[in-house]
């Protein structure tokens, strides 16, 4: 559009040029005067337009590379989403553990992993990711009581065997899927506690994913108080 108006420009400009000049045209040596000005007008005209012509293609040429090159950048980005949905429920039951005095009840912790994104979502389950605070408060100010850490064990051992309760370290969520991990703990009754689930996402070896900020690193987190009553 920016070309087609200059040249209409150009045109108009020549045109009056051409008028001034042959405006006293009266005898051949004029008009021999007059006809090599305006070859050179017209050659120099053609040379301008030509350098605007030219740089026009090379804008357009190099406009275009830049649109292919964020297209193919967010085409890239969008097959290499990598996305969770995180809910925590809890479930009390009437359960006081081995030794435990009537004022316990048993606490079940569900946190439910749901891979909305288009790629597999590793899950860090070491270094304790479920964490359950017993909490006093006053206000807005609050700190622990005791800290108590389930575990999500692959499989259990027999009660007073010789063998050992294998926990869970991680796992991987598969595109569009959906795991439920159940935390288990024996906690006094009548206290206030606070429920968290951190990890971090593990590493996969996929060169699409783009890697974490350091040292932060993607963190899935989720939390909730309980009464235990």
């Amino acid at each position: 559009m920016t070309l087609v108006i200059v040249a209409l420009v150009v045109s108009i400009v020549l045109i009056l040029v051409l008028l001034y000049i042959f405006r006293d045209a009266g005898n051949a040596e004029n008009y021999f005067n007059n006809s090599t000005s305006v070859f050179n007008i017209i050659t120099a005209v053609g040379i301008v337009m030509s350098g605007i012509w030219a740089f026009s293609t090379f804008d357009l040429l190099n406009q275009r590379d830049i649109a292919q090159a964020q297209l193919i950048d967010l085409q890239k980005k969008a097959k290499s989403i990598e996305s969770s949905k995180i809910q925590l429920s809890t479930e009390i039951v009437d359960y006081r553990g081995v030794g435990s005095g009537k004022d316990h009840k048993g606490l079940i912790v569900k946190v439910k992993l749901t891979n909305v994104g288009n790629k597999p979502i590793e899950f860090d389950l070491t270094n304790s990711p479920m964490k359950i605070y017993e909490i006093a408060a006053q206000g807005t100010e609050m700190g622990f009581l005791k800290l108590y850490k389930p575990v999500v064990f692959s499989s259990l051992a027999s009660m007073g065997g010789s063998g050992e309760n294998t926990p869970l370290d991680k796992f991987i969520s598969l595109t569009s899927s959906e795991r439920e991990l159940s935390y288990f703990a024996v906690l006094p009754s009548n206290k206030m506690y606070y429920i968290v689930f951190s990890t971090q996402s593990g590493n996969i070896v996929d060169e699409d994913v783009e890697a974490c900020d350091k040292p932060a690193g993607c963190k899935w987190f989720v939390s909730k108080y309980i009464f235990l009553k």
